[in-house]
């Protein structure tokens, strides 16, 4: 009997635990029907609002593309109509709020004063009319008639300014445009350095394009073999002394790597020889000019003028061996004059005694006055004259 009960008691056991595991799970599912996720069923709301606030920022761009689509077209009303009503469901909306005061802003302001404002208000809304459009040169045409018949009006300079500016930059572009072709086409047949000065020339014009750098770097790692070749051509110019050949090599090498160190000191090294030559070609012309002002003192009997001429030019050219020449030969002439002109000087003294002593007086008078142009500063003539001049009174 005990083991029948044993028997029975073993077989309600898988039964037991299938109630235990029953009862748990439902406790479960209570549990997690209590929380507030449950309650509020946001597991299938939460998804419903967010798609319904997609479509709707959907809506509102599709509906802000066509207000712009309309402003361009100039349908003003039908754009102000559409960004109010973005603004009346969205207050907040920014690209809304910006373009009705774009067209508040582009209102025109009547002026009692112009005797032609009417006329001037239709040209400005023409002006406007093509602005929208993006035809800048209409808008130019537009806005410069009415300016001529009111150039005061505050929202005409204003548009007239901003069209010039909006012409300017177009005119920008399309001349980098053009430059970039160019370049590419530059590139495509082989000819790198004129590639280098399109892609330079764009440079100027807006350093920050990407394309630019790009180009910039192409065209500069093609020319470095160039380069190198007028380096080697410009050394030998200037070893040569044709300085200013070699100081144009430089000059081209540093137009394509302003940075290139050897073309930097090369170039240096040109200046300053170019510079020299000029200093000596100068002194040269100086020291020319010098010659032939004293070889006229010269030809004109002026030899002390040549003379002094002459060192002068020395001082500045030491090395005028053709001046040097002359000045040794009228330094010699000088001296030979100036002996030749005391012998006379002598010689006239002692016929000026003679001739007094025989009591020629006149005779005395006169060659010792010779004497005295010979050498103003003979004192023993002087003291005659002045001692027979005495004896006569």
């Amino acid at each position: 009997m005990v083991r029948d009960g044993e028997h029975g008691v073993k077989s309600l056991i898988p039964i037991i635990c299938l109630v235990v595991v029953a009862v748990l799970s439902g406790c479960h599912q209570r549990i997690a029907g209590s929380c507030p996720a449950d309650r509020h069923g946001s597991d299938k709301a939460l998804p419903k609002k967010v798609k319904a606030s997609a479509d709707l920022a959907q809506r509102t761009g599709a509906e802000l593309e066509k207000a712009e689509e309309l402003y361009g077209q100039n349908q003003l009303k039908e754009a102000k109509s559409i960004w109010q009503f973005i603004l009346a469901r969205d207050p907040s909306n920014k690209p809304a709020r910006a373009g009705l005061e774009r067209l508040a802003d582009e209102a025109y302001v009547g002026d009692p004063n112009c005797v032609f404002d009417n006329l001037t208000r239709d040209l400005y809304h023409q002006g406007m009319r093509a602005f929208r459009k993006k035809n800048l040169s209409g808008a130019e045409a537009g806005f410069s008639e009415a300016a001529k018949l009111n150039p005061d009006q505050p929202q005409l300079k204003k548009y007239l300014e901003l069209t010039h500016r909006a012409l300017a930059v177009r005119q920008q572009e399309q001349k980098i445009k053009n430059l970039m072709s160019l370049a590419g086409a530059a590139e495509h047949k082989g000819q790198w350095f004129k590639a280098h000065a399109h892609w330079r020339e764009i440079s100027r014009r807006n350093p920050d394009l990407e394309a630019v750098k790009k180009g910039l770097s192409r065209t500069a790692g093609k020319l470095k073999n160039w380069a190198s070749r007028e380096q080697r051509r410009a050394e030998r110019a200037l070893e040569a002394g044709r300085f200013r050949s070699s100081l144009s090599f430089f000059k081209k090498i540093l137009c394509v790597f302003p940075s290139h160190k050897s073309a930097i000191k090369g170039r240096r090294r040109a200046r300053a020889a170019i510079k020299q030559e000029e200093k000596q070609a100068h002194s040269d012309s100086r020291s020319r000019c010098g010659f032939k002002a004293g070889a006229a003192l010269y030809c004109q009997g002026d030899l002390t003028g040549a003379v002094r001429e002459w060192e002068s030019t020395l001082a500045v050219d030491p090395g005028n061996a053709e001046c040097r020449v002359w000045l040794t030969r009228v330094r010699h002439e000088l001296a030979e004059e100036k002996l030749l002109s005391r012998r006379r000087t002598q010689t006239y003294y002692a016929d000026g005694l003679a001739a007094y002593q025989r009591g020629k007086v006149n005779d005395a008078l006169a060659a010792w006055k010779k004497v005295l142009e010979l050498d103003p500063g003979h004192e023993k003539a002087r003291a005659n004259i002045q001692r027979v001049q005495q004896e006569m009174q």
